[in-house]
C-alpha cells in the first residue's frame, strides 16, 4: 500500500481526559498532514475539533458513553444528539456490557438504534473485547447489524491491547460489510499490517506520525 492508502485506514484517537485544547490543536494538524481517516474524540472536544479540521477530508468521530458504556440510554442520546449538533461525522457508541451479561439483547438492540435513530448519523459500537468470548463477539455482531450499526469496535483502550486473534474471531462471526476497527496499544506499523490481515478495516492509535514514519522509512510511497 502507499502512504496515502495507509492513512485512509488509520484514525487518530484522542480520547485522553487531560487533552488540553492546545493538544487537540497538534492531533488535528497532525491528522490533516498525514491524511488521516478521522479523529475520535470525547463529546466535549467536537465542537473545537471540528473547527479545526474544517476544510479538510478528515472525519470527527464523537465516542459517546466513553469508556465503559455504563451511562443510560437517556444520557447516550443527549450526548449523541449534541454530538450532532456540534458537527460530529459519526458515533462511537460504547456497548453496555452489563446488559450483554445479562442476556438483555433488547436493550442493546433498542440503544443501537434510538441513537441511530435520533442523531441521522452512522454509527459504530465500541466492544471491551479483552471480556468478551467468541459467543458474545458473535452476538454483538448480529445486534450491530440487525439493528443499522456499521462498524465494531474492538477495544475501548482502556483494558487489555487488540490482539490479531480477537480482531480474527470478530472478522468470521461478522458480515462481511461490516466494517471492523482495531484499537489499543498500537505503536509499529507492523501490528497495523498484522491487524489489517486479520481483518481489520481501520486502526486508531494514539501516536500516528511514528506509525506513518516508520512506513515511509520501509520504503511505502
Amino acid at each position: 500500500m502507499n502512504l496515502k492508502t495507509i492513512a485512509s485506514k488509520i484514525e487518530y484517537s484522542a480520547l485522553d481526559p487531560f487533552l488540553k485544547a492546545d493538544d487537540l490543536k497538534a492531533v488535528c494538524e497532525q491528522a490533516k498532514t498525514l491524511g488521516l481517516n478521522a479523529v475520535c474524540v470525547l463529546p466535549t472536544h467536537v465542537d473545537y475539533v471540528r473547527s479545526l479540521l474544517a476544510f479538510s477530508d478528515c472525519k470527527v468521530i464523537c465516542a459517546v458513553g466513553y469508556p465503559f458504556g455504563s451511562n443510560t440510554t437517556k444520557i447516550k442520546i443527549a450526548e449523541a444528539q449534541q454530538a450532532a449538533k456540534d458537527g460530529a461525522d459519526e458515533i462511537e457508541l460504547v456497548l453496555n456490557h452489563s446488559a450483554l451479561f445479562d442476556g438483555d439483547e433488547y436493550f442493546i438492540a433498542n440503544e443501537i438504534y434510538a441513537l441511530i435513530k435520533q442523531t441521522r448519523l452512522p454509527l459504530r459500537l465500541m466492544l471491551e473485547g479483552s471480556v468478551l468470548d467468541a459467543a458474545m463477539l458473535d452476538k454483538c455482531s448480529k445486534l450491530a447489524w440487525d439493528n443499522g450499526a456499521d462498524m465494531l469496535v474492538l477495544n475501548t483502550g482502556i483494558y487489555d491491547n487488540i490482539t490479531n486473534d480477537k480482531i480474527s474471531l470478530l472478522r468470521q462471526g461478522s458480515k462481511k460489510s461490516m466494517k471492523l476497527k482495531a484499537f489499543g496499544g498500537i505503536v509499529t506499523a507492523s501490528q497495523c499490517e498484522e491487524l489489517w490481515q486479520s481483518g481489520a478495516d481501520v486502526i486508531a492509535c494514539e501516536n500516528p506520525f511514528e506509525i506513518m514514519k516508520e512506513f515511509h522509512q520501509r520504503g511505502n510511497a
